[in-house]
């Protein structure tokens, strides 16, 4: 699942996923150390040695494209005639 992390408020990081499902909300220790907000995520549930794990990494070319896409768009908006 891709998720955007969107903040961080007293060590509560907030996720919000792509397919529009509830908020994820995970303390900021179970986050990759490189992470950031506005980073794109992929978040992978996995069971090791019988207990449920979380295995998530940072999509940094996801990121740099849907930052750049939305910077098009922006750049779009501001060029239209009112």
């Amino acid at each position: 699942m891709k998720v955007v992390f969107e903040s961080l408020e007293n060590n509560k990081a907030k996720l919000v996923p792509d397919d529009k499902s509830d908020e994820i909300i995970l303390t900021k220790d179970k986050l990759p150390d490189d992470c950031k907000i506005g980073d794109v995520l992929e978040i992978e549930p996995t069971v090791i040695d019988g207990d449920n794990k979380l295995f998530i990494r940072v999509l940094r070319a996801e990121t740099q494209k849907r930052l750049q896409n939305n910077k098009k768009r922006r750049e779009k908006l501001l060029k239209r005639k009112h």
